[in-house]
């Protein structure tokens, strides 16, 4: 596929429009921020649900391909193998387009994982490597968006991380403790920043002024928690009934929703629906058929955010909203302490719901506090995003 001399080409890799709002975040503010810099940049998405994000509505010179598990191996790897010992095959055109050899003369290939090559986490390396493996091989930029990497101690993750990571043009880490797993691994840091979750700066629909929000907490369920813990949604019932007795309005958002389908994998839908079945007075479940800047406006009329989704708590922060969290990894301390919530993070493995309680009662009795303390650390956090796109926006 050739291009305009002028015209920029971009590709996007690990990350989706459907299934979890907080990849469609990512993505969709790559887009922001690419089409900023050049309005007639072309744009590839390349997703693992291909069939459901093609659906979605895109800007002009968004196209959206295949790379699931089967596309990776079948195509992806093959075809570029081969394009590197023949090149000429680069020249030819793959029906459909969704032939990798299409896209070995892209400028620059940004990759939104919001995790990667983490120990515990090895039947997700194939995706990690496969993903990047014919732009890395073929000499495409490619920049690794903000995202926590690390720990990296096994052998399976230490043997691929090693072929990865040197090749890559930049690595942004989404936390110091990140940072810090990739500089005891790196020997070169030149390429390695901190810099914090890109999706700080989509542009919300609609954001509503903090003191005009009415006496409201959102909860934000996570699937992925529920699965890790059984009991999860009772514990949710439990605490949102104590919260309903104090007179406060309680909303349940889904910030990952899959329509028309029970299935519970990124479906935070299946979670509110069974918290609801627990109470004497169910609550509204608001999000679902709701983009994740229509989300991020929803969460800007609360006075505070319980959340186990991480794109939740980066959506509550950016509006400037009070925000607790029952999380599972290291990602959401790395985020909270810019702020100075260091505290505002329980692990859901220690779940108590009069702590959860009494931990809510606090935040939100100090939400003004909290707002303006958001407010301070905030165009410092956005400086820092921004840089991120200034270095991929220089190197190409």
């Amino acid at each position: 596929m050739k291009y305009h001399s002028k015209q920029k080409a971009f590709g996007i890799v690990a990350g989706t429009l459907t299934g979890n709002r907080g990849a469609e975040a990512m993505v969709t503010t790559c887009m922001q921020e690419i089409h900023s810099k050049y309005p007639d940049a072309i744009v590839h998405v390349f997703t693992y649900y291909p069939e459901q994000d093609t659906k979605e509505a895109v800007p002009t010179n968004v196209f959206v391909h295949s790379c699931t598990p089967v596309q990776l191996v079948t195509n992806w790897f093959i075809l570029s193998l081969l394009a590197k010992i023949f090149p000429f095959l680069k020249n030819q055109k793959c029906k459909n387009g969704l032939g990798i050899l299409s896209f070995l003369e892209l400028d620059a290939v940004l990759d939104v994982a919001g995790v990667s090559f983490i120990d515990g986490r090895e039947k997700f390396l194939p995706f990690n490597v496969l993903t990047l493996f014919p732009f890395l091989l073929h000499k495409v930029p490619v920049f690794k968006m903000s995202q926590a990497i690390g720990p990296i101690t096994s052998i399976p993750n230490r043997l691929f991380s090693s072929w990865v990571l040197p090749k890559l043009s930049y690595i942004f880490a989404r936390g110091k403790k990140t940072l810090g797993f990739v500089q005891a691994f790196l020997k070169n840091h030149e390429k390695l920043r901190y810099a914090p979750d890109i999706s700080f700066l989509l542009k919300a629909d609609q954001q509503v002024a903090f003191e005009k929000r009415p006496e409201k907490i959102g909860i934000i369920p996570s699937s992925l928690v529920f699965k890790k813990r059984p009991d999860y949604a009772a514990k949710l019932a439990t605490f949102i009934e104590s919260v309903q007795k104090r007179g406060i309005e309680v909303e349940m958002i889904v910030h990952s929703w899959r329509a028309q389908t029970n299935h519970p994998r990124n479906n935070d839908i299946v979670v509110a629906k069974q918290v609801n079945q627990s109470l004497e007075t169910p609550v509204q479940i608001v999000g679902e058929g709701l983009s994740a800047k229509e989300i991020k406006s929803r969460i800007s009329t609360c006075k505070m955010v319980v959340t186990s989704r991480f794109h939740g708590m980066i959506a509550a922060l950016s509006t400037q909203t009070p925000v607790l969290v029952i999380g599972w990894s290291h990602k959401y301390r790395e985020v909270l302490q810019e702020f100075g919530f260091v505290d505002h993070a329980i692990d859901y493995k220690q779940m108590d719901v009069d702590q959860l309680v009494q931990k809510t009662l606090q935040i939100y009795g100090h939400s003004v506090d909290d707002n303006q303390q958001i407010q301070k650390c905030l165009p410092t956090i956005k400086q820092d995003v921004e840089k991120q796109f200034e270095i991929v926006f220089k190197q190409i």
